[in-house]
């Protein structure tokens, strides 16, 4: 019995040990990708985040989610992996952001392309009519063309600094610009006669694309019940019943009975995304 206990224990050793191991190694690996995002990716958007504040942040979130979960489920696997989703926190952010920054850049781009058409009306140059846009111009589409303007004066061609402006801003009114300008420049065409003519076909895909929103904004909210009220049952649930919602966290029928739940749920979010989606 001495012989089994100590080769038990020694197993318990070696698996904590390993697991602890495991754990430092994740975290200095989700700590890597915090210090990349807060350099390159809030960065790009114009947010400047010191990469110690967005690691602190991080691991708060991690400690709260867990302790909170931990004291509403009594469940340490259930806890812990909820606190480990948090990780997915910030990558989610940038995205959300980026999407965001996206859609005011194209709300501003009509009135920017107006802008840039009468600059050029006005007897300034392409490059000076740019610098001009820049200034007046709001964020984050005036912060977009103050960097074309900073890349022309550090001696980067014009075209080079548009194609660079038009894959970080990975629109299709960024393309029809670039595009418009270099077709321009290119055949010797009136550049602000084309630039006005841009910014209406701008203006009617912005009003179509209201009209679409609004006509599918019933679809957008039964998405959002769809994915929603599943878990917030659940919650109810288990705060009123939870000795008949127990087996569903504490057996082997309860995870696989929630992980299709899981499945159907991101199926339903999917089909209906596809469904009121319409590209224009």
């Amino acid at each position: 019995m001495t012989g089994w206990a100590l080769l038990t224990a020694l197993a318990v050793i070696v698996a904590a040990y390993s697991l602890v191991r495991g754990a430092r190694r994740q975290a200095a690996r989700h700590e890597s990708r915090l210090v990349g995002l807060s350099a390159h990716e809030f960065a790009d958007l114009f947010l400047f985040i010191e990469p110690a504040a967005l690691v602190k942040w991080s691991s708060a979130l991690f400690v709260a989610v867990l302790a909170l979960a931990f004291w509403l489920t009594d469940l340490a696997v259930l806890a812990m992996l909820l606190a480990v989703g948090t990780w997915f926190v910030p990558g989610l952010t940038v995205r959300w952001l980026r999407k965001q920054r996206q859609q005011r850049i194209a709300r501003q781009f009509p009135d920017g392309v107006d802008a840039l058409a009468m600059a050029l009306r006005s007897g300034l140059s392409l490059n000076q009519a740019i610098s001009v846009l820049a200034e007046q111009q709001p964020a984050p589409l005036g912060q977009e063309f103050a960097l074309v303007s900073r890349r022309q004066r550090v001696g980067i061609s014009l075209d080079e600094a548009l194609q660079a402006f038009a894959g970080r801003v990975p629109l299709d009114e960024s393309e029809m610009l670039v595009a418009t300008v270099r077709i321009a420049r290119e055949t010797g065409g009136t550049l602000a006669e084309s630039l006005d003519r841009l910014a209406a076909t701008l203006r009617r895909k912005l009003a179509l694309q209201d009209k679409i929103r609004a006509l599918t904004a019933q679809g957008r909210i039964q998405g959002i019940i769809v994915a929603l009220l599943p878990p917030f049952l659940m919650v109810v649930l288990l705060w009123l019943q939870p000795a008949s919602m127990w087996p569903l966290f504490t057996t082997a029928v309860g995870w696989m009975t929630l992980i299709v739940i899981g499945l159907l749920e991101l199926l339903g979010i999917f089909l209906i995304r596809r469904i009121v989606r319409i590209e224009i």
